[in-house]
C-alpha cells in the first residue's frame, strides 16, 4: 500500500536529521554545535510546552499565572515520562491509543496538583480537564469515522 510504515518514516527522519548536523558540523564551532544538540534533544518538550500554554490560555483563563505555569509543568511530566512518544510516526498510525495516553496524563497531573491550590483554582483545572476529554473524544470519533469511511470505499 501507500500507506507510510512508521519504522521507514523514522528512518527517513533520522537520515535527514544527521545530515543536516553533519553539514553544520562543518560550519560550527563545538560549542555552536553543541548548542544545537540541546536544542534538537529538547524540541518535543519545547512543542509540547506551547501547545499546552494555548490550550490552557484558551481553556483555563481563569488559573493564575503561577497555578497555570505550576499545571502546565506536571502535565508535560506526565506526558513525557514515557519518553517524546507524541513525537513518533506510530503516535499518528494509532490515534485513539494517543488520545487515551494524553488523557491519563491530563487526570494524573490533575490529581498531583490537586494539594497545591485552592478550591476556586482547581474548579478551573477540573475545567480543563473536562474540556480536553469532549475535544478528544469529538477528534476520536472524527478519526474513526474517517478510517471507517477509508476503508468501506
Amino acid at each position: 500500500g501507500k500507506d507510510p510504515n512508521p519504522e521507514e518514516m523514522r528512518r527517513q527522519r533520522e537520515v535527514r536529521g544527521q545530515k543536516l548536523r553533519n553539514d553544520l558540523a562543518a560550519v560550527l564551532t563545538a560549542s555552536e554545535l553543541a548548542v544545537f544538540d540541546e536544542y534538537e534533544a529538547n524540541k518535543g518538550r519545547r512543542m509540547l510546552e506551547s501547545s499546552l500554554d494555548i490550550q490552557l490560555g484558551m481553556f483555563a483563563g481563569g488559573l493564575s499565572e503561577e497555578n497555570r505555569n505550576m499545571f502546565r509543568d506536571v502535565l508535560v511530566e506526565e506526558m513525557t515520562a514515557e519518553g517524546d512518544w507524541f513525537m513518533e510516526p506510530e503516535t499518528y498510525a494509532q490515534p485513539g491509543a494517543a488520545m487515551d495516553r494524553q488523557l491519563e496524563a491530563y487526570r494524573t497531573a490533575r490529581e498531583r496538583v490537586v494539594p497545591a491550590m485552592e478550591a476556586e483554582q482547581l474548579t478551573h483545572v477540573d475545567a480543563f480537564v473536562e474540556q480536553m476529554e469532549s475535544v478528544m473524544n469529538a477528534q476520536r470519533q472524527f478519526a474513526e469515522t474517517f478510517m471507517r469511511r477509508g476503508r468501506e470505499e
